[in-house]
């Protein structure tokens, strides 16, 4: 019993310093209270009815944090919409307050990312912190997910059967992917939109290989927005302009992804060209964010577009 309770506050005072830190960044009004429950949480009692009513007051605030999460919910949407407009007269105009609550919110995208079940995709955001290798490169055949991908592999294997060589270099090809997840697979299109596709064909025996390599660069557009659905009546979305302000300031470093893997011509993924390849959570995940398109309320909007 005294491993749960201690499991317990432990995961409290964990939640409790990741909402003051953000509260703090982003100026919240909610952070003075989650400040005085993180001291509440980490004070060394040693009473046993003290230790209950600590326990009993925590969960009233996890109730309550449940029912009511939405109103800092808003009151960071509108901190981020003031900070959209502060990128949009320049960079400078940035504090380092601003500079910090939006790179913490970077890192937050990583770890929501990974949570989500895109660890490509949060791999690729976490890169940018540190200041590294302008061509970072990893085996990986994550792009065969898509069918977009597959589709270009099976031209590739065709036009070098009919070439009449046994080693055929294939041009380079950009794929520019859709947010749309009866078409496509989310989880490559936002680790890899867009990528240019580069490689060989060769028959070293029996069928065909290609060794294929993915080049993407991981760096934040000036003017594009990410739209992740709809809260209690207000759009979720990710500006980010406000993060090619941070690289435009040094605080984050782009650079050139690179996925390498090879295929054979009989490989069963391209059996079937037209659908993606994706598992259960991804699934779930995607139904979340796709709810209302697939209601008909946005078909055919990508949530992702430039301003």
């Amino acid at each position: 019993m005294r491993f749960v309770r201690e499991t317990l506050r432990w995961v409290a005072i964990t939640a409790l310093a990741s909402a003051s830190l953000a509260g703090f960044v982003f100026g919240l009004t909610v952070t003075p209270l989650t400040l005085g429950f993180l001291a509440f949480s980490a004070a060394p009692i040693r009473q046993r009815t003290w230790r209950l009513a600590r326990a009993a007051v925590l969960l009233s605030v996890a109730g309550a944090a449940a029912f009511a999460w939405h109103v800092p919910f808003h009151e960071y949407a509108d901190r981020i919409q003031s900070l959209s407009r502060s990128v949009e007269a320049g960079p400078q105009r940035l504090s380092t307050r601003d500079l910090a609550a939006t790179w913490t919110l970077h890192l937050a995208m990583a770890a929501g990312g990974w949570l989500a079940g895109f660890p490509e995709a949060a791999g690729e955001t976490a890169g940018l912190v540190f200041r590294g290798s302008p061509e970072r490169v990893h085996r990986s055949d994550m792009p065969m997910r898509s069918p977009t991908v597959r589709r270009a592999v099976a031209r590739a294997f065709a036009a070098a059967a009919a070439s009449g060589s046994q080693d055929v270099a294939l041009p380079a090809q950009r794929i520019v992917f859709v947010y749309d997840p009866d078409r496509e697979s989310l989880r490559a299109a936002l680790a890899l939109n867009p990528l240019l596709l580069v490689g060989r064909v060769v028959k070293p025996g029996q069928g065909w290989r290609a060794d294929l390599q993915a080049t993407v660069q991981v760096a934040y557009p000036r003017r594009a927005v990410l739209r992740l659905g709809e809260v209690r009546g207000r759009s979720l979305v990710i500006d980010e302009g406000l993060f090619w302000a941070l690289q435009q300031r040094g605080w984050l470093h782009p650079y050139l992804a690179t996925c390498q893997w090879s295929v054979r011509s009989n490989d069963s993924r391209l059996a079937d060209l037209e659908q993606p390849i994706r598992g259960a959570w991804e699934r779930v995940v995607e139904l979340i964010l796709f709810r209302h398109d697939r209601q008909g309320a946005d078909r055919g909007r990508d949530p992702k577009v430039d301003r």
